[in-house]
C-alpha cells in the first residue's frame, strides 16, 4: 500500500490531509508520524514555491508593500526622535534602522534563517507539541507578509496614511504569518507554566500566528490563533475572516486560489490582478 507521502506526490492532496486530520492525536504515534511529517514538509515546500512566485509577480506588477511602508515609518520615527543610539545601548537590534529605507514596491520573502530549528525546539519545549503542518510552515516559510495594495485598487486593501485620497475599503485578508521568533516573544522566561502540570491538568495556550484581516490592512484589529499544545496533523485557525473553523492547510489552499488575497472571495468585485497572481500556482 502506498504511503501518504507517495499518494500526496501523486496528487491526492485533499484526501491525504483528510485522512491525517481524521486520526487526531494518533497521527503522532510512530506508525504514522514519519509519513505525516513528510506530507507536511512536501505541502509547505509547495506553499513556499507559491510565495516566491507571488513575490516576483507582485513586484513586477507594482504592488505597494504595507510591511515595507510600516517599517520605513517606524525607522523614520526612531530617527526623528533620536532613539537610535539609546536603542543600541539597550542591546536592541538597530541594523534595520541603519540599513535605510526599503522600496515599498518591491516584495520580498526569505526562507527561514538558521535559528528556526532552535526557536522551534524552544517553543515546543515550553508548550508541548505543535501541529505538524504548523511546525512544517515554520521550518519552510516562517514569516511572510502580503499586506499592501495596488495603486489601481480603489478602494485600497491597505490603509496608507499618506494616501488620504485613496482610502482603504476592501478586506483582502492577505496571506501573512508571524515567524517562530516572534511567536517565542509571547513566552516569557520561566514560562513552563504553559505546560500541563504534574497532575496532568489540561492547559491550553491561544498562540497568535498572524494578524487578522483588519490588522493586516493597517486597521485596528487582532490576531489569528491556534490552541497549543495540539498533537494533530493540522490545527484549526481561529479568527480567519468569514471562515470559522478552517484549518491551516485548507486556509493556504483558498489563499493561493485567490492569489494570496482570499478576502476577495467576499468582495463585490474582483480586480483583474487576482487572475494573474493565481495562475499556475501549485496545488496543496
Amino acid at each position: 500500500m502506498a504511503s501518504w507521502a507517495e499518494r500526496y506526490e501523486r496528487g491526492e492532496h485533499v484526501a491525504v490531509w483528510d485522512e491525517m486530520v481524521a486520526l487526531g492525536p494518533e497521527v503522532f504515534e510512530p506508525t504514522w508520524r514519519g509519513d505525516a511529517e513528510q506530507v507536511a514538509a512536501q505541502t509547505m515546500r509547495r506553499a513556499a514555491s507559491n510565495l516566491a512566485t507571488l513575490a516576483v509577480r507582485l513586484t513586477a506588477m507594482g504592488f505597494r508593500s504595507g510591511y515595507n511602508y510600516d517599517r520605513n515609518k517606524r525607522r523614520q520615527t526612531i530617527l526623528d526622535l533620536g532613539l537610535r543610539d539609546s536603542m543600541e545601548k539597550a542591546g536592541r537590534d538597530v541594523s534595520w534602522v541603519d540599513a535605510g529605507e526599503l522600496s515599498e514596491h518591491v516584495m520580498g520573502w526569505d526562507e527561514p534563517g538558521p535559528e528556526v530549528e532552535k526557536e522551534l525546539a524552544h517553543a515546543e519545549r515550553l508548550i508541548g507539541p505543535l501541529p505538524l503542518s504548523l511546525a512544517a510552515l515554520y521550518r519552510t516559510i516562517d514569516q511572510v507578509s502580503l499586506s499592501g495594495s495596488f495603486p489601481s485598487w480603489d478602494p485600497a486593501t491597505y490603509h496608507f496614511e499618506d494616501e488620504a485620497d485613496h482610502p482603504f475599503g476592501v478586506l483582502a485578508d492577505p496571506l501573512n504569518f508571524h515567524g517562530i521568533g516572534m511567536i517565542n516573544e509571547n513566552f516569557p522566561p520561566g514560562a513552563d507554566f504553559l505546560r500541563p502540570d504534574a497532575e496532568k491538568v489540561e492547559r491550553s495556550f491561544a498562540m497568535p500566528i498572524a494578524p487578522n484581516a483588519l490588522l493586516s490592512a493597517n486597521r485596528r484589529g487582532g490576531y489569528l490563533h491556534v490552541h497549543v499544545p495540539d498533537p494533530v496533523a493540522d490545527p484549526v485557525i481561529e479568527g480567519v475572516f468569514n471562515r470559522p473553523g478552517i484549518r491551516l492547510v485548507p486556509y493556504l489552499r483558498v489563499a493561493f486560489a485567490w492569489g494570496g488575497f482570499p478576502g476577495f472571495a467576499f468582495a463585490d468585485a474582483v480586480p483583474p490582478e487576482i487572475d494573474v497572481l493565481r495562475e499556475g500556482l501549485l496545488q496543496l
